[in-house]
């Protein structure tokens, strides 16, 4: 059986798809180091902790989900080593869910918690809203999260206010085996991020391959967020979710790739409120008797600096909303020929898929004429 078992539980945006991304790829690697990564069709574990939440409404038509958690429990209490297992949703978990999770293996529990800075993580957030077919403005979801009442803000201070999603799972638990991993601040490698990560279990991040490949889920600029928003507000009402899911989120990459890159901004006011949101959780967090691996102050935003020394960050208190027709005209413009080549490109792949047997066939027929 598994002699010790970590639950990366989130937050999201947190640099969990890069972590998972490389978890999966480095499966083997780890394995060898006495870590096991359970099997999955995906990078992270999100069927199983859907499973043990109860299969939320925009899931009901995903397959594999029923039972998955407690296969997944099972694959762990089979291994005769070290197990770790990941899915930021498991930081949603209620209660009960959490009593379940920490009680299911046969096994020492730990639990992994990443975290950010709240300046970086509200923007973030709010992206990953819109990248799920959401329309609400980014002013109304910031004004939301700090009045703590609005749409959006339970789930996102739920998964976000570090001390509170540490005592909320450290119920009963010894707390250094609660284990807090700071996301380095903004311009550090991400491969920081995943050596602080991985040192949780032992293991030398350097010594592991760290190319994800491009599976990170990268952010989006102002302009392309906007742009997504504004189709979501005219269209997302009569696009399904799962339809959504496989017909516009697969394609956020040529969203990407279109438009100015200025990244998403508070306001001053915005940035001071979630300073001091940010200093008394980390208060909370130096007396909970955590382990730490990387630096409490990093939760703390950095002070906002002069527009010319970032050039690539949106005027403090840009509003997405009151960009310009002509810098929205322009992004959709390169999302339309993004789209086009990206079709011409398929249907060129699938014309050589086609290609290959006939040539194989006229080259066998060939043969058997010559022969």
């Amino acid at each position: 059986m598994a002699r010790r078992v970590y639950l990366h539980i989130g937050a999201p945006k947190t640099g969990t798809s890069y972590l998972q991304a490389l978890l999966a790829k480095n499966r083997d690697a780890l394995a060898e180091r006495g870590i096991r990564y359970p099997d999955s069709k995906s990078d992270a574990h999100h069927k199983a902790v859907w499973d043990l939440r109860g299969t939320p409404q925009q899931r009901s038509d995903t397959k594999g989900i029923p039972g998955s958690w407690q296969g997944l429990v099972d694959q762990v209490n089979a291994a005769d080593s070290d197990a770790l297992v990941s899915s930021e949703h498991f930081v949603f978990a209620k209660q009960p869910q959490i009593r379940t999770a920490l009680s299911a293996f046969d096994a020492e529990t730990h639990v992994i918690y990443t975290a950010r800075d709240l300046a970086r993580q509200v923007p973030a957030v709010w992206q990953e809203r819109v990248k799920n077919n959401q329309s609400m403005s980014y002013r109304e979801f910031v004004a939301a999260v700090m009045d703590r009442t609005g749409p959006g803000s339970r789930s996102f201070w739920g998964a976000q206010d570090a001390s509170g999603v540490l005592d909320r799972w450290g119920g009963g638990m010894d707390p250094p085996r609660l284990h807090l991993v700071t996301t380095p601040p903004a311009g550090q490698p991400p491969t920081v991020l995943w050596d602080r990560f991985v040192s949780v279990v032992g293991v030398t991040g350097s010594d592991l391959d760290t190319d994800t490949g491009g599976a990170a889920n990268e952010s989006l600029s102002m302009a392309q967020t906007e742009l997504l928003r504004r189709y979501n507000e005219r269209y997302g009402d009569g696009v399904s979710w799962q339809h959504y899911r496989r017909l516009v989120r697969a394609q956020v990459d040529v969203f990407r790739e279109s438009g100015s890159g200025r990244r998403i901004a508070l306001t001053p006011a915005e940035h001071a409120y979630f300073t001091e949101r940010a200093a008394e959780i980390t208060h909370r967090i130096a007396s909970g008797g955590y382990h730490i691996v990387g630096d409490v102050a990093d939760l703390v935003p950095a002070p906002l600096q002069p527009q010319r020394q970032q050039p690539a960050v949106g005027r403090a208190g840009e509003d997405p909303g009151e960009l310009s027709d002509a810098e929205l005209l322009d992004a959709a413009l390169d999302v339309i020929q993004g789209l086009l080549v990206r079709q011409a490109d398929e249907r060129q792949a699938a014309r050589e898929r086609t290609r290959q047997p006939n040539r194989q066939r006229r080259g066998d027929d060939a043969g058997a004429v010559s022969g």
